[in-house]
């Protein structure tokens, strides 16, 4: 095996099982900038492509929160509820817009509204990362000669196409349920409700 395909095995090992904390493990002191910084390039480094990417800046952090995609912070601290979306936002802007990811997190306003969607995204990251990490390590490893490379490369179109596939259809789902949506319209700033108070139009989970 050559240096390319050991590099892609240990890919495939790195993230497999890999998911950021979950819920109980977030910070729930309240972290100033820097700190939240160094908590979530920690978290999401599994998704690094390169060691010199930066996942999350302070300015990244503050277009979010003018975007309405995450809430202002409460005295320059950063809650849990905070930590969890921007993750969820740092994970999937490789495929959805801020202006689509303020969409799909608009109905999740409140703090258990938001730690059941953290819970739910953390499940299907782990499955979906598995199944993904199984899928390369059996081409890799698996697959010998000449045969290999071609598996691997056919095996990242088949990413490619269904990711894109995915991805236009979560595009189209956002902008039916919320249609003329800008990301001038975006809520500014929002603040979650308290868990256990009832959300507008229903009960709090």
């Amino acid at each position: 095996m050559d240096g390319g395909e050991e590099k892609i095995l240990q890919f495939a090992r790195s993230i497999k099982g890999k998911t950021p904390a979950d819920w109980d493990h977030l910070p729930d002191i309240g972290l100033y900038m820097d700190q939240v910084v160094t908590f979530l390039e920690r978290q999401l480094a599994p998704y690094r492509e390169s060691e010199g990417d930066h996942l999350i800046t302070p300015s990244m952090i503050n277009n979010y929160t003018k975007a309405g995609v995450v809430h202002r912070a409460e005295a320059k601290k950063y809650s849990q509820s905070h930590i969890a979306l921007l993750i969820l936002v740092c994970t999937l802007k490789q495929v959805l817009s801020i202006p689509d990811l303020t969409r799909l997190l608009s109905g999740s306003p409140g703090e258990s509204e938001i730690a059941s969607l953290y819970a739910s995204f953390r499940m299907k990251l782990a499955g979906s990362m598995d199944e993904t990490a199984g899928l390369v390590d059996a081409a890799a490893e698996n697959i010998t000669g000449p045969a290999r490379e071609e598996a691997l490369r056919r095996l990242a179109l088949d990413f490619a196409i269904e990711a894109q596939a995915r991805s236009f259809a979560a595009r189209k789902i956002l902008a039916i349920l919320e249609p003329g949506r800008s990301e001038k319209e975006a809520p500014k700033g929002r603040a979650p409700r308290k868990s256990g108070k009832p959300s507008k139009g229903g009960q709090a989970s």
